[in-house]
């Protein structure tokens, strides 16, 4: 299915980590909804990355939350 940037915005707002189609993990610090990108990094490396929601809606990629269970 094809997101729209609202719902690429949404998803990202709630998720910890966001994996590139070439299956590269950034660690999720920041959504800018105003300038429509998410701020992010690797753990690794501690590159930093801002990726636009609409490169996103393009190339794709997969966003992860952590969910806690008792």
């Amino acid at each position: 299915m094809d997101k729209t940037i609202n719902e690429i915005a949404n998803i990202a707002e709630l998720s910890c980590f966001y994996v590139v189609p070439e299956g590269l993990w950034l660690r999720i610090d920041y959504t800018n909804l105003d300038e429509g990108y998410i701020g992010c990094h690797d753990e690794d490396s501690g590159d930093e990355y801002a990726i636009n929601f609409t490169d996103i809606k393009t190339t794709g990629g997969k966003f992860f939350q952590l969910v806690e269970v008792e």
